[in-house]
């Protein structure tokens, strides 16, 4: 995830890409979660809606995809891979 500066890598478990999208911003609650101020972590989760984001293949890759959020008036990038 990359945002206003913060990049963070994280694990979450899921069946599908959007699955995990949702569990990542599940736990934004977490106070200080993924190196991101709370005021960070406030503006994304007002701004992420579960059923607007639908990770898409990224080409050329294989078991990979992307998704953007807004948090306030600024994007937030995430990258999900499978891994196993």
């Amino acid at each position: 995830m990359e945002f206003e500066g913060a990049t963070s890598v994280s694990q979450v478990h899921a069946d599908t890409p959007a699955e995990a999208v949702r569990h990542w911003f599940e736990q934004l609650g977490s106070g200080t979660a993924y190196g991101l101020t709370r005021d960070q972590a406030r503006r994304l989760r007002e701004g992420f809606s579960g059923d607007d984001y639908h990770p898409v293949p990224l080409e050329g890759l294989v078991n990979a995809w992307c998704t953007t959020a807004l948090g306030g008036d600024n994007l937030a990038l995430f990258n999900i891979i499978l891994t196993g």
